[in-house]
């Protein structure tokens, strides 16, 4: 329980953050903040850049023997993941990658390696880590709308 409320909280702040940077990008370009929807470039950041950097490391070294950048953010593979949760997202690169041997990575890899495929599909990073959580990721949808969108 105290877990949940916890999470509830961080949440609920990282929420509010977004609302108030929404609330002063708004007025400076002089739209009503009551009338800006959140969207990707609004979207709770997720991770951090350096996660993001190296899991570009694991991704050259490990992934790329199978998967082209194209193959993580291209049209199949943002309906397959719009609105799935983060941990979903991460929980299959997890136990189903390196295709030929799942599972051999390690922990933090596998984080990293999640980060980098959401800065490639333009989801913020942020000063918050991502740590592989299931409760606090599977409270979390990844807004993947087609290329184009």
């Amino acid at each position: 329980m105290l877990l949940r409320s916890a999470l509830l909280l961080t949440v609920t702040l990282t929420i509010a953050g977004v609302a108030a940077s929404s609330a002063r990008a708004s007025s400076a370009t002089g739209a009503p903040a009551s009338r800006r929807t959140l969207g990707v470039g609004d979207t709770v950041a997720m991770y951090t850049d350096s996660q993001a950097a190296l899991g570009l490391e694991v991704f050259t070294a490990v992934c790329s023997e199978c998967h082209e950048v194209e193959d993580l953010t291209n049209e199949d593979f943002r309906l397959n993941w719009d609105n799935t949760t983060l941990y979903e997202l991460f929980d299959n690169i997890r136990t189903t990658m390196p295709d030929e041997n799942p599972g051999t990575l390690t922990p933090q890899q596998y984080i990293d390696v999640t980060a980098y495929v959401l800065q490639l599909n333009k989801l913020p990073a942020g000063d918050v880590a991502f740590t592989g959580d299931s409760a606090s990721a599977s409270a979390i949808r990844l807004p993947l709308p087609p290329v184009g969108h």
